[in-house]
């Protein structure tokens, strides 16, 4: 396996970047390992927490999409579980068009 698709290596620059690094930076290197295809399930789940936690809620259900387009079922399962869930806690049935 090549070093720069390494998933234990970017799991873990990841890891860094959120207890050292900044958002800006974190979200960079979460949109890397999607862009080269070494996101898991859980890494987009985690990427869309941590958009939640700083309150980034339109771009957490963009990482869901995104996830969502990148995975087949069984594997998306949770995503979209997931996005569900907290695209009703916070829109309460407006927007629905969008599910």
């Amino acid at each position: 396996q090549h070093l720069h698709k390494s998933l234990k290596l970017w799991s873990l620059y990841c890891d860094l970047e959120e207890s050292l690094g900044t958002l800006e930076g974190a979200r960079a290197v979460y949109e890397r390992m999607m862009d080269i295809k070494v996101a898991t399930p859980q890494i987009i789940l985690n990427y869309a927490l941590l958009l939640q936690e700083h309150r980034y809620f339109e771009d957490s259900f963009r990482v869901y999409e995104r996830g969502i387009n990148i995975f087949k079922f069984p594997h998306v399962k949770d995503i979209w579980q997931a996005y569900l869930t907290q695209f009703v806690d916070r829109f309460k049935g407006s927007k629905l068009e969008r599910t």
